[in-house]
C-alpha cells in the first residue's frame, strides 16, 4: 500500500486548468569507472546503493523534499504497474534485488538505483510549468554530482546505458488533452511544428475512439542542447499549443454546442449510476467531464480533483483500494463502479 499512499498525496496538488495532464522529466545518470546495469557484478550493484544511499541521507538533512527508502522486490506487480502509470517506469529485465526506490514525502519526486541506468531520478507535475519541475531536478541532480562522480564525456555528454539518453540524459514527456485539434484533424500540422523544436507526438493509445484526445508529446534525442533548453523549448511549444487548442475548441464547439453538453451530462450520469464500469467507458466518461468542466459546461472543480479520478479508473488502483490483486474482468468492473460512484458523489456535481 505503500505506492497507493504516496499517489494519494496528489490530491494536495492544484492546478491552473490548460491542456497539460501531466508533465514527467526523468533524468539518467551512472557513475564513472564501473559498468552499466547490465554488465557490472553483485559488488558494484552495492557500491552503487551504498553511495546513492549516504547521499540520499545527506540530502534529507538539508533539502526540502525528503526521500524514503523502498524495497524494490518487495513491491507487489499490482504496485509497479502503479508506478509505471503514474510515471516511473522500471526495467523488466535485472535483478530487482540490487534496485532500491526512494519516494518523495510529498508526491512528485522519485529516484531508482540500479534501473536501466546506476541513477535515474524523476519529477512529476500537473501545472505544465516545465521550468519550476526541473529546477526541482536540477537541484537534486546538482547536490549529488558533489558526491558522486557522474560518468561524462567533453563529445557526448553524460554516458547512459541508452545511447538516446546520451547528452543530457534527460526525458521530457507531457501528456495533454487536445481535443479542439483532434477533431479538427490538426495533429499531423502539430507534430511538423513540434518536430523543429525536437519533439514528437502520438496518441496516448493506439485504438483510440472518436473522443479520446489523449496525447503525449516527447524528446526525440538528448544530445546537442542543455536541460534547460530541451524545457525552454516545450514550454514555448506549450504556448503554441494552448493558443492552437483553444482556437480549435471554439471552432469545433460552435458548431456541435448542443452534444458537447449532452455528452458531459451523460458522462456524469453513467459514472453516477454504473454497476459494472469497463476502464475504457470509464476514461472516454473522464475526457468529457474534463473538457466540461475545463470549458464551464459542468459545475467547477480543481483541476487535481478531476485527476483524481482519471488516477482511480485504472485496474491497479481499483486492485490496491481493495487491497486485492489479479481480480477478474468482472470484479474490477465492479470495483470501479462503486469506487467511482462514491468519488462521483463527493465532487457534488
Amino acid at each position: 500500500m505503500i505506492v497507493k499512499e504516496w499517489l494519494d498525496k496528489e490530491e494536495n496538488s492544484n492546478s491552473e486548468w490548460n491542456s497539460i495532464v501531466q508533465t514527467r522529466l526523468k533524468l539518467a545518470r551512472n557513475m564513472a569507472g564501473i559498468p552499466f546495469p547490465d554488465n557490472m557484478t553483485t559488488a558494484e550493484a552495492a557500491e552503487v546503493n551504498d553511495n546513492v544511499s549516504q547521499v540520499v541521507q545527506k540530502w534529507n538533512e538539508t533539502g526540502s523534499v525528503k526521500f524514503t527508502p523502498v524495497s524494490v522486490s518487495a513491491l507487489s506487480e499490482g504496485e509497479k504497474n502503479l508506478l509505471l502509470e503514474s510515471g516511473i517506469d522500471f526495467p523488466e529485465s535485472g535483478n530487482s534485488q540490487w534496485r532500491k526506490l526512494y519516494l518523495s514525502d510529498s508526491w512528485g519526486m522519485a529516484i531508482l538505483t540500479n534501473g536501466d541506468d546506476h541513477f535515474t531520478a524523476w519529477a512529476l507535475s500537473h501545472d505544465g510549468n516545465l521550468t519550476e519541475t526541473w529546477e526541482k531536478l536540477s537541484k537534486l541532480d546538482d547536490f549529488f554530482s558533489q558526491y558522486i562522480p557522474f560518468a561524462f564525456d567533453h563529445e557526448f555528454g553524460y554516458l547512459t546505458a541508452s545511447p538516446l539518453m546520451a547528452g543530457t540524459g534527460l526525458s521530457v514527456r507531457e501528456t495533454v488533452f487536445i481535443p479542439g485539434i483532434s477533431q479538427l484533424r490538426q495533429i499531423e500540422n502539430l507534430a511538423g511544428k513540434l518536430a523543429r523544436s525536437g519533439y514528437r507526438i502520438g496518441a496516448m493509445e493506439r485504438n483510440a475512439s472518436e473522443f479520446f484526445p489523449f496525447y503525449v508529446i516527447e524528446n526525440s534525442y538528448s544530445m546537442g542542447v542543455s536541460e534547460k533548453g530541451l524545457c525552454n523549448r516545450l514550454e514555448e511549444a506549450n504556448k503554441n499549443i494552448e493558443f492552437v487548442e483553444d482556437k480549435a475548441w471554439n471552432t469545433w464547439y460552435s458548431a456541435h454546442e448542443e452534444l458537447c453538453k449532452d455528452k458531459a451530462w451523460r458522462a456524469i450520469g453513467t459514472l453516477s449510476y454504473a454497476r459494472s464500469l469497463p476502464y475504457r467507458e470509464g476514461v472516454e466518461c473522464f475526457a468529457w467531464i474534463y473538457n466540461g468542466i475545463r470549458h464551464k459546461l459542468l459545475p467547477a472543480q480543481t483541476k487535481a480533483k478531476c485527476l483524481q479520478l482519471l488516477k482511480m479508473l485504472s485496474t491497479s488502483y481499483v486492485e490496491q483500494k481493495v487491497q486485492q490483486e489479479g481480480l477478474s474482468e468482472k470484479d474490477s468492473n465492479r470495483w470501479r463502479a462503486v469506487i467511482v460512484r462514491e468519488f462521483i458523489k463527493a465532487m457534488n456535481i
